[in-house]
């Protein structure tokens, strides 16, 4: 089994993941998408840009 089916064993678990997942980052629709979206400055692709650039100056693991 793979280990990102591990949560739906808990749906619980699954409910409360995804809700912290929107809340601090994307919704699982919004992590979907590619492209610029209306309600953002910037695309998926940049945010990941700029998260691994901040990630690597300040030396942490992503």
């Amino acid at each position: 089994m793979p280990t990102w089916c591990a949560p739906c064993l808990v749906p619980d678990a699954l409910r409360d993941w995804r809700e912290l997942a929107a809340a601090q980052y994307l919704s699982l629709q919004g992590m979907q998408n590619y492209v610029k979206d209306e309600a953002r400055s910037i695309n998926r692709l940049q945010m990941e840009l700029i998260a691994g650039r901040v990630s690597a100056v300040n030396e942490c693991f992503y």
